[in-house]
């Protein structure tokens, strides 16, 4: 199966249920936000085909799944939301090669993770700083098109002490 669709917005409604499990090996996804719904189960692995995904939010649900460590391999993923949900195990495994070279937010809050952080994963994350390092405006999280600028940070919420903006 083939598709074009780029954008996956089902984001505070009140779906229930199970993600597919799978949408074809040629996907074409950037955004994928079904935060604020009630999905429940696993992360479904056809998101590592994703090779342009920028976005992925699927925080406020009851998804129990470990830690996708098979998403550090996506070279456009920019920000990953996985609050309020019910993953567990450790973020990162020391034998393990993930990257996430883009990653610019990243909110794991909220669940069940256990053991060390590593440092190796944090080394990884050294693009969020790049933004800071420029003396003009980081254009990140964007894309020019021919009749718009698309804003991946749209629609994103922030908290700090308690107060989510």
């Amino acid at each position: 199966m083939s598709s074009s669709l780029t954008y996956f917005g089902l984001e505070k409604n009140n779906f229930h249920g199970k993600l597919p499990e799978n949408l074809g090996k040629d996907c074409r996804l950037q955004s994928f936000r079904i935060n604020h719904n009630q999905v429940e189960g696993s992360l479904p692995r056809y998101l590592g085909n994703c090779k342009d995904l920028k976005l992925l939010d699927v925080g406020s649900n009851y998804l129990n799944d470990t830690f996708p460590n098979w998403l550090g391999n996506l070279d456009q993923l920019q920000v990953l939301i996985l609050r309020w949900n019910r993953f567990y195990g450790q973020v990162d495994r020391s034998n393990s090669t993930v990257s996430f070279a883009r990653l610019r937010v990243i909110d794991i809050s909220h669940n069940n993770f256990s053991g060390y952080l590593l440092m190796n994963f944090l080394k990884n994350l050294h693009v969020i700083k790049e933004g800071y390092e420029k003396k003009d405006q980081p254009q990140y999280m964007m894309d020019v098109l021919a009749d718009a600028i698309w804003n991946y940070a749209f629609g994103l919420s922030f908290t700090s002490k308690g107060l989510e903006t």
